[in-house]
C-alpha cells in the first residue's frame, strides 16, 4: 500500500484550518512544500503543543510529504517567539539530517494565511483567486504532517489537541479523543466561574461561537484548536450576535467610506484587487449580487482585521464578505478572474503585531507568552461527526451494538471522492448511527 493510499485510509484533513482532504491536496507534485507552524490565532498554542511533543513525528511526516510532491524544498514557517518549538524541530531535523529549512517570522497576525505565508517565505504573491499548486506549491499545517507520519503505522486521526482558555480557572492544553464534548475539555480547565458563558472554537478573530447551553451538544473534531470561554457582554460575542439585517443597516447607515478596511488588508497588500470598503457600499445599498464590487469579496481570507481592528465605526467587513461569499456559492455565480495590483509599497509596514491585536480585541488578559500546562484524557463516550471536513460526509459503515476499537473505521468514502474517512476514537460499543454522527460508549457488550 502507497503512502497516499494509507493517508486516505487514515481519514488525514488539514489540521489547522477546514479540514480539506490531505490524499486529494498531496495527489500531485509541487516544487516548494511549506509547513505551517505559525500558529496563527492568539491564545492558541495547540501547535506548539505538537512541535514540541511530536517533533520526530513531524519531521518524518514531512519527509512522507516530500516524496510524495517530489518536492524539491521544504521550508517551516514558525514565528520566532516559539522557541521551544523551533528547539524541538531543530533537533528532530538534525537527527535524521533531513533537507528542511526554517524560516523564522515576526509575531504578526495572520502569520499563518496560506497566501500570506508564501509571500512571506517564498515572495512570491500568488494571483487573486488562484491556489498554491498553481505556482508549485503546497502548504501543509504541522500538525497535518504529524498525522501523515501516524497514517503509515495504521493509526488514523483519533485524536485532537485543543487549547482551552479564557474564562476558565486553569486555561490548560489537552490531548483528547476526537468526539469528546466541549463540555468535558472546559471542565478539565476547572470550569468557568461564569453562570453564563459563550464559546468562540477555534481562534478569537476566526473561530465560531457557540453558548454555555451548547457545550454537551458539542464535539472536538480533528479541525479543532481552541475553546474559549467569554462573557456574553464580551466584544468578541456582541459582534457575533448581531444578525446580518442589523449589520447590512449599520453598513447602509454607517460606513464613511474611509477605507481603512481595505488598507490594512493582507490580501489587498499583497496585490489582491480585494477593497472591503467597496463590498460595504455595494453590500448595504441594495446587497444584490451584481457587478465585480461584490463578486471581489470571494477573496477575502475572513481574518476579520478589517471589523476588530481597522474600522472606526465598529462595523462588520468580515461578516459581510462572509455573508457575500455565500451568496455567491448558493447563486452559482460565476468565478471571474482578478488582474493582481501589484504588491503594496507599505506591505511591510502594514502588518499587524499581534501584541496590539490582543489589546484592541480585549483579550490581553487572557493572552500568555509562555505554554499552559498540559494534559492527556481518554472519555468514556463519543460522538463522532461524519463530517469533519471540505467535501463529502463519510456514510457510516457500522451499527447499533456493533463492538469497535480505536482505529477502526466507522465512516468512508471513495479515494477519490473529496471527503475523509472516520474512526472510532475510542474502544467500545456503538450505541446509535445516523448519517449525521456515530456515538461510541466506552465498555464491553454485556
Amino acid at each position: 500500500m502507497d503512502a497516499l493510499q494509507r493517508i486516505y485510509e487514515s481519514g488525514v484533513v488539514g489540521a489547522g484550518g477546514a479540514g480539506f482532504p490531505t490524499h486529494i491536496k498531496y495527489n500531485t507534485k509541487a516544487q516548494y512544500l511549506l509547513i505551517n507552524a505559525a500558529e496563527c490565532e492568539p491564545l492558541l498554542f495547540t501547535d506548539q503543543y505538537e512541535m514540541e511533543h511530536y517533533p520526530d513525528e513531524i519531521v518524518q511526516g514531512i519527509m512522507i510529504g516530500k516524496e510524495i510532491l517530489n518536492a524539491k524544498e521544504v521550508i517551516i514557517g514558525i514565528k520566532s517567539k516559539h522557541k521551544k518549538s523551533i528547539e524541538a524541530l531543530t533537533s528532530a531535523i538534525e537527527k535524521v539530517e533531513a533537507p528542511i529549512k526554517i524560516h523564522e517570522m515576526e509575531s504578526f497576525y495572520p502569520a499563518g494565511d496560506e497566501q500570506g505565508l508564501i509571500f512571506e517565505i517564498l515572495n512570491i504573491p500568488l494571483n487573486p483567486g488562484s491556489i498554491p499548486i498553481s505556482e508549485g506549491i503546497v502548504v501543509t499545517n504541522v500538525t497535518t504532517a504529524k498525522n501523515i507520519y501516524f497514517s503509515t503505522i495504521g493509526k488514523g486521526v483519533i485524536r485532537k489537541t485543543v487549547t482551552v482558555t479564557g474564562e476558565v480557572k486553569n486555561p490548560i492544553v489537552l490531548d483528547v479523543s476526537v468526539g469528546t464534548s466541549i463540555g468535558r475539555c472546559i471542565d478539565e480547565a476547572g470550569g468557568s466561574s461564569l453562570e453564563e458563558y459563550a464559546i468562540i472554537l477555534g481562534g478569537p478573530m476566526m473561530g465560531k461561537m457557540a453558548f454555555s447551553s451548547d457545550i454537551n451538544s458539542t464535539f472536538v473534531t480533528k479541525t479543532s484548536g481552541g475553546i474559549i470561554v467569554l462573557p456574553m457582554d464580551h466584544p468578541l460575542i456582541t459582534r457575533r450576535r448581531q444578525s446580518i439585517e442589523h449589520i447590512k443597516n449599520q453598513t447602509a447607515s454607517a460606513c464613511i467610506q474611509c477605507d481603512f478596511c481595505t488598507e490594512l488588508c493582507p490580501r489587498y497588500l499583497i496585490g489582491h484587487p480585494l477593497h472591503p470598503h467597496e463590498v460595504m457600499k455595494a453590500f448595504g445599498n441594495d446587497g444584490q449580487l451584481q457587478g465585480e464590487k461584490l463578486l471581489q469579496a470571494s477573496l477575502c481570507c475572513e481574518c476579520g482585521i478589517c471589523e476588530l481592528y481597522s474600522c472606526p465605526m465598529g462595523l462588520s467587513p468580515r461578516i459581510v464578505n462572509a455573508t457575500v461569499k455565500k451568496m455567491l456559492r448558493e447563486a452559482n455565480a460565476p468565478k471571474i478572474s482578478f488582474d493582481s495590483q501589484g504588491v503594496h509599497p507599505m506591505e511591510a509596514y502594514r502588518r499587524l503585531p499581534t501584541d496590539v491585536l490582543v489589546k484592541k480585541i480585549s483579550i490581553d488578559k487572557y493572552y500568555k507568552y509562555h505554554n499552559l500546562p498540559n494534559k492527556k484524557i481518554d472519555s468514556q463516550k463519543v460522538v463522532i461527526p461524519m463530517s469533519q471536513h471540505i467535501g463529502k460526509p463519510a456514510e457510516p459503515i457500522v451499527k447499533v451494538g456493533d463492538e469497535v476499537h480505536a482505529n477502526d473505521m466507522i465512516g468512508k468514502v471513495s479515494m477519490e471522492d473529496m471527503g475523509a474517512c472516520v474512526h472510532a476514537s475510542i474502544d467500545g460499543i456503538i450505541e446509535s448511527v445516523t448519517n449525521k454522527e456515530v456515538v461510541i460508549k466506552a465498555g464491553d457488550r454485556v
